[in-house]
């Protein structure tokens, strides 16, 4: 449960992301292919995304983890549910082969995006700490 000041913040957090407000965060390919599925896991809500198959995902992960990146722009409220997102998969160790580094990769980029941002760093650390 959030309390009123935290969903203050995220209505302000959704209010600059629909207003376009975006940052750069750096994927490699296996990730930006995971994020659909990773928000849907997270929320069960709406049709499963498609994923792609076990060959091409190890072929994402191969090149991911020979360092391909590429910036891909996300809004501060996106940013915030992803991380959430991620912190489920790690609590519930669905990881399949991929292992819990891929996604604490990405989850280390996310929280950095909130380094200076009180609020959005103290529910990360809750949502972590809930581990």
């Amino acid at each position: 449960m959030i309390s009123e000041t935290q969903a203050a913040y995220l209505r302000g957090l959704r209010e600059r992301d629909e207003a376009g407000e975006r940052w750069i965060l750096q994927l490699g390919p296996w990730s930006d292919a995971m994020i659909p599925a990773i928000t849907w896991y997270a929320t069960e809500k709406g049709d499963q995304p498609p994923v792609p198959s076990d060959d091409e995902l190890t072929d994402l992960l191969r090149r991911e983890r020979a360092g391909e990146r590429f910036d891909t722009e996300i809004g501060p409220y996106s940013a915030l549910l992803l991380a959430w997102a991620i912190n489920g998969v790690i609590r519930h160790q669905d990881f399949k082969e991929y292992g819990p580094e891929m996604f604490r990769l990405m989850l280390d980029q996310l929280t950095l995006m909130f380094i200076d941002d009180p609020e959005g760093a103290e529910l990360l650390r809750a949502w972590e700490s809930a581990r």
